[in-house]
């Protein structure tokens, strides 16, 4: 069974700065919107097993608010942001000024708040990344999904044909209003699109050991 690759210091390095700058400019567009300061930063950074990213969201059948996007460009695959139900409502309720209800279903409305937080998520570390790497890629207008986490990631392991084999996970730590929790960022990409950024980031001809 494939294991989470736990990548060197230099690789961590590399990847880490990529999140905090994208992280530093999706903190400022959030902040502007949400009236109140907004620190993101990325503590973690690692290469996991698709069928290993369940666990991380806490289980298979943990309930998850999933927002996912297409990469196009230079690199083929998906962008996967994630948040347990309370979290995903407590941030749409920052973003449409009201109070979450976090008992309740998600709206039509924090729907629409979410799919934006997604849109700035991406599209901040996925310049960061295109910036750092010299890639073009470019993220598709979002989707969104409220399921069982098993559920969202077998969906795009079939969006991408099955050829897509490991995630790289930068874990995201978010402190809004004293308020701190973590949400996660997944980047799948098929085969010869990740063989394509481990390369730029330095691993030897994008071969995962």
């Amino acid at each position: 069974m494939k294991e989470i690759v736990k990548l060197n210091e230099e690789q961590q390095d590399a990847i880490r700065e990529i999140g905090n700058i994208g992280a530093g400019h999706a903190s400022t567009a959030l902040s502007q919107m949400v009236g109140d300061r907004v620190e993101m930063k990325v503590p973690m950074v690692y290469l996991v097993p698709v069928e290993k990213v369940p666990e991380i969201m806490g289980g298979p059948e943990r309930l998850i608010a999933g927002i996912y996007l297409q990469i196009l460009g230079d690199a083929k695959g998906r962008v996967l942001v994630t948040f347990p139900k309370e979290n995903a409502m407590f941030l749409a309720g920052l973003l449409l000024n009201q109070d979450s209800d976090t008992s309740g279903e998600i709206s039509s409305e924090e729907e629409s708040a979410l799919k934006e937080l997604g849109n700035i998520l991406t599209g901040a570390y996925l310049t960061a990344l295109s910036t750092f790497l010299n890639l073009s890629l470019v993220p598709s207008t979002p989707s969104f999904s409220f399921d069982m986490a098993g559920a969202i990631v077998d969906l795009i392991v079939i969006e991408l044909s099955q050829t897509v084999e490991y995630a790289l996970t930068i874990e995201t730590e978010f402190i809004i209003s004293d308020r701190k929790f973590n949400g996660q960022f997944f980047l799948f990409f098929d085969s010869g699109s990740l063989g394509t950024v481990l390369s730029s980031i330095g691993m030897t001809d994008g071969r995962i050991y």
